[in-house]
């Protein structure tokens, strides 16, 4: 593959992924705060979506999660996660568990879960965002 080609697949795979995440992480958010344009299905879809990548993420990193499911994390994502999360990655890896057992479970989104669910986000916007300016200097 060229280079542009390369770069363009990374930048589809990250904006992608980046979407999905920022799109069910809405929605939680949305839910949380009692809006009433969310349905209960796509909460419990938004759901089951975050708590399946959490476990992907927390895999990755080396923690025993729960999923079995194969979910694409793009590695630049967990880079920037390990990176973020150097000096206590273990107890970021905990945080991730227990923020996909809490969505799996239905129990209430609270602060700390909120704070996972907005760390993984903001790793995949800005992991879309370096793709996106990489490919633009081609």
């Amino acid at each position: 593959m060229s280079d542009t080609t390369t770069l363009s697949h990374e930048y589809e795979t990250s904006a992608s992924f980046a979407e999905t995440v920022n799109q069910a992480v809405l929605t939680l958010k949305k839910a949380r705060f009692g809006r009433r344009d969310v349905s209960p299905t796509e909460v419990t879809e938004a759901r089951t979506a975050m708590a399946t990548l959490l476990d992907a993420v927390a895999a990755s990193l080396g923690a025993a999660a729960r999923s079995a499911k194969a979910v694409q994390v793009p590695s630049e994502v967990l880079e920037r996660l390990v990176a973020k999360h150097t000096n206590r990655l273990s107890y970021f890896q905990d945080d991730l568990v227990q923020t996909a057992a809490a969505l799996q479970k239905g129990s209430a989104i609270d602060d700390e879960a909120l704070k996972v669910l907005e760390e993984i986000s903001d790793a995949a916007d800005a992991t879309a965002s370096a793709s996106f300016r990489r490919l633009r200097r081609r």
